[in-house]
């Protein structure tokens, strides 16, 4: 039985609307990807600030401060620490969150 018009336009839409949705699930899967390693990356290199801060100022600083800074990974708490470092005149003053 020959298709009708309407139902070779309905499949080519079917199609293009599938095509069109795996296109955009690919670009915001990307993006999201892309996004979260930023923001890991991001996290990383300011838990590493502090430390170094820690360790350029106070030289010993108390083995479990890895650790701890290694379990902070909200941005504007990490900022806070880093200030606290910075600012910090005994490694008793400083304390996490």
């Amino acid at each position: 039985m020959a298709k009708s018009m309407a139902n070779i336009l309905e499949e080519r839409g079917i199609e293009q609307g599938l095509e069109q949705g795996l296109e955009q699930g690919l670009e915001r899967g990307i993006e999201q990807g892309l996004e979260q390693g930023l923001e890991q990356g991001e996290t990383q290199a300011k838990q590493e600030v502090v430390l170094k801060l820690l360790n350029i100022r106070f030289e010993n600083i108390p083995d479990d401060f890895s650790q701890k800074v290694a379990s902070i990974h909200r941005i504007t708490d990490l900022d806070l620490l880093i200030e606290k470092a910075a600012t910090a005149e005994t490694i008793e003053e400083f304390d996490f969150l």
